[in-house]
């Protein structure tokens, strides 16, 4: 179980992939809300300033890519911490994550070890300290 519980929107827009992160996430003491593709994502956040430590969000979804999600969180000064999940990315779009600050790019498919890895290094980032 987690040390400390952090309250998580996960964006995915495949289902599988969405309750499987969520059931772990859960199962290690966090709060977890889910959504299905970046504009429900940017609606989370913008609604409830505060309410969500981390996102991760898939870079590949519908509507709006998870590039363009943080895109907008940072234009809207939001200083929430991003794990990014993709299958596949291209230097460019690598480039332009870690340019707009995001704290993780876990490759899929992914077991849960690194993604877990991500989930305590933002947890001593938020809280100070670490989970161990």
């Amino acid at each position: 179980m987690a040390a400390r519980s952090l309250s998580i929107l996960v964006a995915e827009d495949k289902i599988s992939v969405a309750e499987s992160l969520s059931l772990m996430l859960r199962y290690e003491g966090h709060h977890v809300e889910t959504v299905f593709d970046g504009i429900q994502a940017l609606a989370a956040l913008v609604s409830n300033p505060g309410k969500f430590a981390v996102l991760i969000t898939d870079n590949n979804m519908p509507r709006m890519s998870g590039v363009e999600l943080v895109q907008k969180l940072r234009d809207f000064k939001n200083p929430i911490k991003i794990i990014v999940l993709s299958a596949y990315l291209t230097h460019s779009l690598d480039q332009s994550y870690r340019a707009l600050g995001v704290h993780h790019i876990v490759d899929k498919p992914f077991d849960f070890s690194p993604l877990r890895l991500a989930i305590a290094e933002v947890t001593e980032a938020i809280y100070g300290e670490s989970k161990q």
